[in-house]
């Protein structure tokens, strides 16, 4: 049997939607931290060259679009208001008596406290 252009493209297509779908999962289980930050990384560059490269779609097919002004200022906001909340999370957790930040022993409990009670 003949291998039409459709068999050609499925293939690809279904080794995207794999890689999507349980790549992330399957790397979390099998590797190490370390690892694992650049698997992320190597991940999401196959599927871009996947979506681009063999599907020949633009990367708007898969929500990467060129940022406007208003995704720009969104941006900004987003990270003043991380800010100030960290700041106010952090008195308030003096107010209570915890010290934040690293105890000489490295013991980082209160600065999980203080992380636990900004979300």
């Amino acid at each position: 049997m003949a291998e039409t252009s459709n068999q050609r493209v499925t293939i690809p297509i279904l080794l995207g939607v794999l890689l999507a779908l349980f790549g992330f999962a399957l790397g979390r289980s099998l590797l190490s931290t370390g690892f694992f930050q650049v698997y992320k990384w190597v991940l999401a560059g196959v599927l871009v060259v996947l979506v681009v490269a063999i599907e020949g779609r633009p990367l708007t097919s898969i929500g990467v679009r060129r940022p406007e002004e208003w995704d720009i200022w969104i941006g900004v906001g987003t990270g003043v208001f991380g800010l100030v909340s960290l700041g106010v999370v952090t008195a308030v957790v003096g107010w209570f008596g915890f010290e934040v930040g690293f105890a000489e022993n490295g013991d980082a409990e209160p600065t999980i406290v203080a992380l636990f009670l900004s979300l």
